[in-house]
């Protein structure tokens, strides 16, 4: 057995100090798929100087939904809904690996996709899918930076929103904040000045879930809330590149226009897309298999793991 090696993982506090306790489940399975080729991890504490260290180690490295450092780095990130993760040798989503596999619906057996989405809806959303409705509202999931254009965006969300306005067609617009992020004064004011101009638009923060039930569709430039979507039947036109795509309706390929044309009849096999996305695609840490699943996916990237 290959001994000596040593690999890092760089966590933000607190979850570095869940890690050491062994209370993270993704990283016991991993430090378990470490072992069994007799490496060790070591669980590092992230931040701008841990970063910078790290580019200077020759250690193998795993970091959290960060850029890797160095050439013998990985990124690491939930795959939206825990316990699935993902490993890939970048931090941008659309650059994931499943972003660029093909999905094939005939492949899948429908029988086994009802079963993992309707478990994964009613767990995570205690949902029955077939009880969402669609009454009249389209739900506009915006993230950070809404009065900026960014590399990976087709427009700035704000831009966005206007053009959803413009096809709203008589139906109320919610533009749903995250809960999570900043707005500068200057960028609410634009959404205040939106909201006088159009009466059917209403700016609220959070309660994505109660949003998810009743909307029509979702508009978002990458927000994972796209993805959230398909537990509820409903589809999604993303302004922005993103690893899950492959079932929504992509303006930066087909145009605004198209894009809002299709959305009403647009309904692609969701549960057949969920379980090839998160089960047959990422990591389940919660399953028996992860750490072999683990030691697979680092030896497929490069890592000389016995």
């Amino acid at each position: 057995m290959m001994q000596g090696h040593r690999a890092r993982l760089y966590f933000p506090n607190p979850m570095d100090k869940r890690a050491r306790a062994g209370d993270h489940n993704f990283v016991n399975k991993l430090q378990k798929a470490l072992a069994l080729s007799g490496w060790t991890l070591d669980i590092c504490t992230a931040g701008p100087v841990d970063t910078l260290a790290a580019a200077d180690a020759d250690d193998y490295a795993l970091f959290l939904m960060q850029e890797p450092a160095h050439a013998k780095g990985l990124s690491l990130r939930v795959a939206y809904i825990m316990p699935f993760w993902r490993i890939e040798r970048t931090a941008e989503r659309w650059n994931f690996d499943v972003a660029h596999a093909a999905f094939d619906p005939s492949r899948i057996d429908p029988v086994e996709a009802t079963r993992f989405a309707k478990y994964w809806a009613k767990r995570k959303f205690d949902l029955n899918p077939d009880d969402s409705r669609r009454d009249g509202t389209i739900y506009v999931a915006l993230q950070g930076h809404i009065g900026e254009r960014r590399s990976f965006q087709v427009m700035s969300p704000l831009k966005m929103l206007r053009e959803t306005l413009r096809r709203a067609d008589g139906r109320r617009v919610i533009a749903g904040l995250h809960p999570k992020e900043h707005y500068s004064d200057a960028d609410m004011r634009k959404l205040e000045e939106l909201r006088r101009a159009h009466p059917l638009l209403d700016v609220t923060t959070g309660g994505m879930e109660a949003h998810l039930r009743s909307c029509d569709f979702v508009v978002t430039e990458n927000s994972s809330v796209a993805l959230m979507a398909m537990f509820f039947r409903k589809p999604a036109i993303v302004f922005a590149k993103i690893d899950f795509h492959h079932v929504t309706l992509n303006v930066a390929g087909i145009g605004v226009d198209r894009a809002f044309d299709l959305v009403a009849g647009h309904a692609p096999d969701w549960d057949k897309y969920l379980l090839w996305f998160l089960k047959l695609k990422s990591i389940n840490a919660g399953a028996p298999e992860a750490s072999d699943q683990i030691a697979a996916r680092l030896r497929a990237l490069g890592w000389p793991l016995e």
